[in-house]
């Protein structure tokens, strides 16, 4: 981690920097970070795709094939709780990007479904398909003065999903 601190500075502070460092100088310095990021990844948090997640630049962006893993997020502080699961703010170990993440439990929800909700399981795949659908306004405008299209910026946007077996 100490090498990834080290290499991640200095990247960041010759970033847009000509006199320190030439182009290919700086492309071996970010290969090495990468190689450092893969290698941590693939031992402490035990992932197989390491290599591939090492490799990322955000996770705002739709990437075919790839499926980010709870492994990848590291938990930096509880936002809240509802009956069936809670909410996390995270951080992305390779990106830095961070996120909310909202954990069901799924033997809280097969409870609750015998108990007295047996519609949640129809309710979390109703919110799942609405956050997963892109709502877009023409509210913004270019420096030409056309409207142009965007996400909307008061919706909550879903990224990605992943499970696990709890």
């Amino acid at each position: 981690m100490t090498a990834i601190n080290t290499l991640e500075t200095f990247v960041e502070q010759n970033k847009g920097r000509d006199d320190n460092i030439d182009d290919i100088g700086r492309i071996e310095i970010e290969k090495l970070l990468q190689t450092a990021h893969a290698y941590n990844l693939k031992n402490k948090n035990n992932l197989s795709n390491a290599v591939t997640v090492s490799k990322l630049k955000t996770l705002k962006k739709y990437i075919p094939n790839y499926k980010p893993s709870r492994k990848e997020f590291n938990i930096i502080q509880e936002l809240g709780e509802g009956n069936y699961s809670r909410v996390v703010a995270v951080q992305h170990v390779v990106t830095k990007e961070r996120f909310a993440l909202k954990i069901i439990e799924k033997k809280k929800c097969h409870d609750l479904a015998k108990r007295q909700h047996p519609n949640v399981w129809n309710e979390i795949e109703m919110e799942k398909k609405i956050l997963g659908e892109r709502l877009w306004n023409y509210d913004d405008v270019d420096d030409n003065g056309n409207k142009k299209l965007s996400w909307c910026r008061r919706i909550v946007h879903l990224y990605h999903t992943f499970q696990d077996y709890g």
